[in-house]
Formats: C-alpha cells, sequence, structure tokens
C-alpha cells in the first residue's frame, strides 16, 4: 500500500475589499523565555504590508505581504502577492541559509468566483525552479457547500492519492471522511472518519472520530466527544471518552464543566479526570477567568487539585491599549515557599509583547452590525453560528487567533441567513476572533475555546 505525506495547505484570508473598523495594525511581535529575574528574547516577528492591506488583531484581518521570524537571528519568512480585488494569489515560504534568504515552497491559488478555492497549487524549489508538487482541487455541491478535495501528487504525471469527502444534513455538517488510495488493492481506505450529531435546538452534542485498523484497513472507533447545554444554550459540559477495546466500551478521559458571569463570559471552569479503577470523575483541575471593562479576556488563574483542596498552579495575563488590543502577555507560575507569591514562568513563551502602527488613510469602512449569534461559548471541538445580514451576499467566516494568524476561513455562496457548525478542532485552548464579512458588512465575536 502506498502512502504519500500530504501537504497541509494553509489556510489563509482571503476576502474582497479590505475593511477595517480600528486604526492600527499588528508589526511586531517579540517573544521571552523566563529566567529567574529576567525576560531573554527567544523569537521575533515582523510583518510589512502594502496596497492598503493590513491586519487588525481586533478584527481580524491579517494581509501581510511578508511575515518574517527571528530567533533571534533570520530564521523564516512567508511572502504574499495578491490578486487585483485582495485575493491571496501566491503565498512563498523562505528559510534563511548561507547568509541570504532562499526558496522552499509556494502555493499558488485559484478561486471560483467570490473567494472559494477552485485549486491549491503546491509547488517546491529545485534551486533553480519550481517543481510542481501537489495539487488540491475543491468540489461544491449546488448550495456551494464544499463536497469534496482532491488531493493529487506529481508522480510522472498527476495522480489522486488521497481525497476528503463532506456530508451534510441542510448546512451541518454530518460526516468528514480522509480516504488514501491503495495502489496493492485498487481501492480507496478510509484512514478517519469524522460524525457530527445535533441535538433537537441543532447544537452539536456529539462527535466522534473513527480511524483505519491497518490490519483489517477497518474503521474502529477512536475518541468521542460529548456536549450539554444549560438552559441559555451556553456549554454546561464537554466531556471527552476514548475507546477501551478490551472491554469495547468509550471510558471517560475529561470532563470539562463551566459557569458563566452575568454578561454570558465563562466564569470557572473545572476539569475532571476519569479513574479507570473507581470508574468515576474526580476533580484535576480548575480554570478562573477575568475580564476588564471592554470584556477583554484579563486573566485566567489555573488551580490544581491537590490534598483535597485547589491550589495555586499558573496564571496567565493580558494588557491591552486603548483600541483593546493585546499589548503584553505573561505567564506566571505559582511558589509555594510558605508566603506564596506569583514568579514569571522559567520557561518558552513566558512572555510576548506586540507592537502597532497606524493603518494608512483610504482604507474602506464597512456598515457594523451585531447580527451574529455564537454558541457554545466558551467551545470545545465546535461552536455554531447564526447570522443574518441586512441583504443576500457572498460572505466569509474566519478564525483569528490572539497573534492575528488564520485558524479557520471559508466562503460562503450569497445568503440571508446561515446557521452552521464551525470546526475547532487542533486550536489550543484560549481567546479567538470570529469574523463574519462580506462586501457591506462585518461582525465580529470573541470566541474562548475552553479546551479540546
Amino acid at each position: 500500500m502506498k502512502l504519500y505525506w500530504l501537504l497541509i495547505v494553509p489556510l489563509l484570508w482571503a476576502q474582497g475589499a479590505v475593511a477595517q473598523s480600528t486604526t492600527l495594525r499588528l508589526i511586531n511581535e517579540n517573544t521571552y523565555k523566563g529566567d529567574t529575574f529576567t525576560y531573554v528574547l527567544t523569537d521575533s516577528a515582523t510583518y510589512t504590508y502594502s496596497g492598503g492591506r493590513s491586519s487588525n488583531m481586533k478584527t481580524g484581518n491579517h494581509a501581510y505581504d511578508t511575515f518574517a521570524l527571528y530567533q533571534p537571528g533570520p530564521k523564516n519568512r512567508y511572502i504574499r502577492t495578491y490578486d487585483g480585488i485582495n485575493r491571496i494569489a501566491t503565498h512563498k515560504r523562505q528559510q534563511y541559509k548561507s547568509g541570504a534568504w532562499q526558496d522552499t515552497t509556494r502555493f499558488t491559488y485559484r478561486y471560483l468566483a467570490g473567494t472559494q478555492y477552485d485549486s491549491v497549487l503546491t509547488e517546491q524549489w529545485s534551486g533553480t525552479a519550481w517543481v510542481a508538487d501537489q495539487v488540491d482541487r475543491y468540489k461544491y455541491s449546488t448550495g456551494m457547500l464544499l463536497d469534496t478535495i482532491h488531493h493529487l501528487k506529481m508522480d510522472g504525471m498527476w495522480q489522486e492519492v488521497a481525497r476528503e469527502i463532506y456530508l451534510y444534513t441542510g448546512t451541518n455538517m454530518t460526516e468528514h471522511r480522509f480516504e488514501v488510495w491503495n495502489d496493492t488493492l485498487v481501492q480507496w481506505d478510509t484512514w478517519q472518519q469524522e460524525l457530527y450529531h445535533y441535538d433537537a435546538a441543532n447544537r452539536i452534542d456529539t462527535y466522534t472520530v473513527n480511524r483505519i485498523n491497518l490490519l483489517t484497513l477497518g474503521l474502529e472507533p477512536g475518541t468521542r466527544q460529548v456536549y450539554a447545554y444549560d438552559g441559555g444554550g451556553r456549554v454546561a459540559s464537554h466531556t471527552y471518552y476514548r475507546w477501551f477495546e478490551p472491554a469495547m466500551r468509550w471510558e471517560g478521559s475529561e470532563d470539562h464543566l463551566y459557569t458563566y458571569t452575568t454578561a454570558g463570559a465563562i466564569d470557572i471552569e473545572t476539569i475532571n479526570t476519569w479513574d479507570f479503577a473507581t470508574q468515576s470523575w474526580g476533580p484535576d483541575r480548575r480554570k478562573q477567568y477575568s475580564y476588564d471593562l471592554s470584556g477583554n479576556v484579563a486573566s485566567v488563574i489555573e488551580k490544581r487539585f491537590q490534598n483535597f483542596a485547589f491550589v495555586n498552579l499558573f496564571k496567565q495575563e493580558w494588557l491591552y491599549n486603548g483600541h483593546d488590543l493585546p499589548t503584553v502577555y505573561r505567564l506566571f507560575q505559582w511558589v509555594d515557599d510558605g508566603a506564596g507569591y506569583w514568579r514569571s514562568y522559567i520557561g518558552p513563551a513566558s512572555q510576548i509583547t506586540y507592537k502597532y502602527e497606524e493603518v494608512p488613510d483610504g482604507i474602506t469602512t464597512v456598515i457594523k452590525s451585531d447580527n451574529l449569534r455564537l454558541y457554545p461559548n466558551p467551545a470545545g471541538g465546535f461552536t455554531n453560528l447564526q447570522i443574518e445580514w441586512q441583504q443576500p451576499l457572498p460572505f466569509t467566516i474566519a478564525i483569528y487567533d490572539v497573534q492575528g494568524r488564520v485558524a479557520y476561513y471559508k466562503s460562503f455562496a450569497a445568503a440571508r441567513f446561515f446557521n452552521g457548525m464551525l470546526p475547532l478542532q487542533g486550536l489550543a485552548a484560549g481567546s479567538y476572533i470570529i469574523k463574519a464579512a462580506n462586501s457591506n458588512e462585518e461582525m465580529t465575536k470573541r470566541l474562548v475555546i475552553a479546551g479540546q
């Protein structure tokens, strides 16, 4: 059986007219390692922009021309070009070697009408020329929902080696399969199957992952996540299970329980773990969230259950400027030497600083509206999104992390109303921005991912 390792194509911000609602864009971020009494710079990132494009960590736009990483010397650089309506045309990766930036990989994007991908071509730099390596071709249903992604590799000629298949009920995804071509048996083998189930209120309540057994080439249970909601439609619990083959049953792994502030933001997250011997849940950790007057996450204190009580473990803190954009992030650890105090975490990413510049004049403005509902929030593996637009136009939905990087992106056909599920698998716990935008309107919501 031949298995090809496929390059992961980055999900990039690519929409029509650039829309900004604030006047700052991110140009630099520095990451520090905590020492006993000081911080040591370990990573630095710089961003440059042109043509009116910009980034903004509040709204999530991040349309840089170059993004360079230094550790602390030059390491990696990413360069983008754009088409006439500011959709990304190419995205190139470079490494710094022998005193110069050298090309490594290039992605070329082709679109359907609007911003939906038609194909993404991956090329590798041979030292003298770009060599085609992989192409991903996107197919959609009549409702313009993503139907299939065909992954083809160049081996003298283009050969389809893998594909992803999406099934829906309405606009809710119910199944996602990743299949790999088996040369020996001349058949498609399903390597992973994701199943989504919804409750009567159209909220995700169960997410199951089945994976291939390489001996039988059949699927077997892997992991499961179950959600329960409170009367306000917020996640009350998010429980993780794994399949225990000897007993042929689902065994618990972690159970996250949530309480909320009067403003609807997460207040306390309690994490219980499963005791295999007693077949029962027991307390493990607890997180306490606090917010500033603008609703930004100001701190998260994590406690560990020890000797029948929760004791301090870690604390995360954020500082913001007058535009509610983060300027400093710090991670602390609790020192229990009798008096007890918070000290800078001795390790990587104990502090991150952010620097901005004003966005040049002439950036297109858009209507700010708030006809967007997000639940659950905080979320785990999924969140549901409901949108009402003023008029039916093609639109995009994107998720951005606190550094302004794209974590999820998808475009949609013209519609007045949208009700769908957004997958969050693989995103670390923390604060994110969800942005929905068309050519006339823009909506943003802060999303907290409490755990995966």
